[in-house]
């Protein structure tokens, strides 16, 4: 990877849109919310079989009785069939809730962000941020940012629209990557 310019920075306004993208993000990737995904799938198939079997083993003929309540049964390939649909839909309700409660929030408006050796910068109307590159816990992109973590839920947000071309961006992102993964090394020794 080249080397980073020495020192970069980048002004942009906060918008609703952005804030949102980085909650989603943080959403989506958060244990809780998988292990809710997958007690979801998982669990009403496990006590709709698990009540048919008890049922059927406390009769006295169980060929019977499972013969009798085998439409119990359809219940588990239906629900492996809905509930994926219906936690898409859940998770597509969440970018309008979200970005409805971010427009609401203090944190929108004016950023500039300063990359330099030392760390990252980022200067906005209610406060100014100063973190060494060692404290970064990570840098992750998706399609619309890029997020600078300096703790699990708090990021310094980079939007890719703030720039005027991919181009831009992308050069951007590589000296933010170049200055992060230059100090890695010391990081992970430690």
């Amino acid at each position: 990877m080249p080397s980073p310019s020495p020192t970069r920075s980048h002004s942009f306004t906060l918008e609703a849109e952005d804030l949102a993208a980085f909650h989603k993000h943080v959403i989506l990737k958060s244990p809780v919310f998988n292990r809710r995904k997958w007690v979801g799938t998982l669990l009403p198939p496990l006590v709709c079989f698990g009540a048919w079997w008890l049922y059927v083993r406390s009769q006295d003929n169980p060929t019977e009785a499972a013969e009798k309540l085998w439409w119990l049964l359809l219940y588990i390939p239906i629900h492996f069939y809905l509930y994926p649909r219906r936690w898409l839909q859940k998770v597509a309700g969440l970018d309008t809730q979200l970005l409805e409660d971010c427009k609401k929030s203090k944190l929108l408006g004016r950023r500039r962000v300063v990359l330099s050796a030392g760390g990252i910068q980022e200067h906005n109307p209610l406060s100014e941020i100063e973190s060494p590159w060692s404290k970064v816990l990570n840098v992750e992109n998706n399609a619309l940012a890029t997020f600078v973590f300096l703790a699990p839920n708090a990021a310094i947000i980079i939007p890719q629209r703030s720039f005027d071309t991919p181009e831009a961006y992308a050069d951007f992102v590589q000296d933010l990557l170049g200055f992060y993964h230059a100090v890695k090394p010391v990081r992970e020794s430690s």
